[in-house]
């Protein structure tokens, strides 16, 4: 009976999922949405018009996003991300951002993998509020729902972030 414990350990750590699990996420992964807003340099709307798995790691997918409206950071049309295959996040709005799960410590679409990496992964043809700084939390690469004519504004998470961005122009107009 005392031999199981070490056994148990030993195998453990050579399967890789085991041996690699993220027990908490790091804090700056749950940061709430004023002190993400606040240290982000580059927030976008943007579409995703294509996706294409990388040769190299299958796993990886290269995203490439057109700019519908970028609120702070570099004035580039087009730009791209890494990220995942599509099916890890919830795909899911949380009714426009107006559910409470959302706005919670640790709401949002995506989360981190085992290695405590958050790996966003999109749908090519939806529309996503894209903070492509640090830190990278849950809220980083929110849906943002565009079909059926909705207004933007429609969106509580975008109009949030649209009316923190104000503010500190308001504060800082070299942002």
């Amino acid at each position: 009976m005392p031999l199981i414990r070490p056994l148990l350990l030993c195998a453990l750590s050579i399967i890789p999922s085991a041996s690699w699990a993220c027990r908490a996420p790091p804090a700056e992964q749950l940061v709430n949405p004023d002190v993400q807003i606040a240290l982000a340099n580059d927030i976008v709307l943007a579409k995703v018009i294509s996706a294409a798995r990388r040769l190299e790691n299958g796993r990886e997918v290269d995203y490439q996003f057109l700019a519908v409206k970028r609120l702070t950071g570099r004035n580039e049309q087009l730009f791209s991300l890494l990220g995942r295959a599509p099916g890890r996040s919830r795909d899911t709005t949380f009714d426009h951002h107006q559910d409470a799960a959302f706005w919670r410590r640790g709401g949002g679409r995506v989360m981190n993998d085992t290695d405590c990496v958050i790996y966003p992964d999109f749908v090519v043809g939806k529309t996503y509020l894209v903070f492509r700084d640090r830190p990278v939390t849950w809220r980083s690469f929110e849906e943002i729902d565009t079909a059926d004519g909705r207004s933007l504004d429609d969106d509580k998470w975008f109009a949030y972030v649209q009316a923190h961005v104000r503010r500190q122009r308001n504060v800082d107009p070299q942002r």
